[in-house]
C-alpha cells in the first residue's frame, strides 16, 4: 500500500478536531485492514499501545497476555500517558454518538495514565512486573514510537509485535518504520473488541467514525511525512 496511490484529500476542521470527509468504505478497508494479518512472530518485545476507551484497554491487554502465556514474547512495553486523545478531558468523539453507543464508548475518568492502567490489569492477569516497561509521558502513538529508545534499546531485534486495535493498526506500523527502524519486521496483532475490525466496524456509528478518523489521519499524515507512505517492505521482513 502506498498512499500517493489514493486521489482522496482529508478536510480536517480544527475547532472540532475531526474530519469532515467521509470516505467510500473500500477505501477504509484498503487503508485500514488490507495485509494486516497476524504471522505469528515470535520475539522479544511487544509494544501496547494505550486508549482510555475501556472496551479497547481491557482487549488490548487481554491480547498481549495470551502472547506471554504463548511464549511469543518475554517483554512488555505499555505506552500512553493520561493525556491522550481518547482521554475523558479530549476526547473526540461527538457526544450524539457517545449517546447512540454507550456501551462500548466508556472511557476511564480516574487521573491514571493509559500505561499505569495496562499495567494493573497485567498484573492481575499474572504477567511479571520485571517484564513490564511503562512509558507514561506519551500522548500518542507517534509520540510512543518516537520515545521508546529512551527506554529500550531495538537496534538488534529483527521482530517486534505491536498490539492495538484493527482500526489503529496500519498507522502504528507506517510509524514504527519511520521513528524505530524500516528495517524491523513490525508483526501485527489485533485487539478484537467485536466492534471496531474490518467485518465489524461498520455496525456502530463510532467504529464507523473511528476508521474514517484514521484512515483520513493516515493520507494526511503519510503525505505530509510524519509517517511512512508504504509499509509494503515490512511483510518481506519476517524474522
Amino acid at each position: 500500500m502506498k498512499i500517493s496511490d489514493y486521489k482522496e484529500k482529508p478536510i480536517w476542521n480544527d475547532s472540532l478536531k475531526l474530519y469532515e470527509n467521509n470516505l467510500e468504505k473500500q477505501v477504509i478497508k484498503d487503508i485500514l485492514f488490507k495485509d494486516i494479518e497476524d504471522d505469528n512472530t515470535i520475539c522479544k518485545y511487544a509494544i501496547v499501545f494505550g486508549t482510555s476507551r475501556i472496551i479497547e484497554m481491557k482487549a488490548r491487554v487481554k491480547t498481549v497476555y495470551d502472547l506471554y502465556k504463548k511464549k511469543r514474547i518475554k517483554k512488555i512495553y505499555l505506552s500512553g500517558s493520561n493525556n491522550g486523545i481518547s482521554s475523558i478531558k479530549n476526547n473526540q468523539t461527538p457526544n450524539k454518538i457517545v449517546e447512540e453507543n454507550i456501551d462500548i464508548s466508556k472511557i476511564y475518568e480516574d487521573d491514571l495514565s493509559e500505561a499505569e492502567r495496562m499495567k494493573e490489569e497485567c498484573l492481575k492477569l499474572g504477567i511479571k512486573e520485571e517484564d513490564i516497561i511503562m512509558d507514561k509521558e506519551s500522548n500518542n502513538s507517534l509520540e510512543s514510537l518516537k520515545n521508546i529508545s529512551n527506554n529500550i534499546d531495538l537496534k538488534d531485534e529483527k521482530s517486534i509485535i505491536l498490539v492495538t486495535s484493527a482500526y489503529h493498526m496500519r498507522r502504528c506500523i507506517l510509524g514504527a518504520i519511520k521513528y524505530i527502524s524500516p528495517n524491523i519486521h513490525y508483526c501485527p496483532v489485533i485487539a478484537e473488541t467485536g466492534y471496531f475490525e474490518k467485518d465489524n466496524y461498520q455496525n456502530t456509528t463510532l467504529g464507523i467514525q473511528l476508521a474514517n478518523f484514521d484512515a483520513n489521519h493516515i493520507l494526511r499524515q503519510a503525505r505530509e511525512g510524519i509517517i511512512a507512505e508504504s509499509d509494503e517492505e515490512n511483510y518481506q521482513k519476517k524474522k
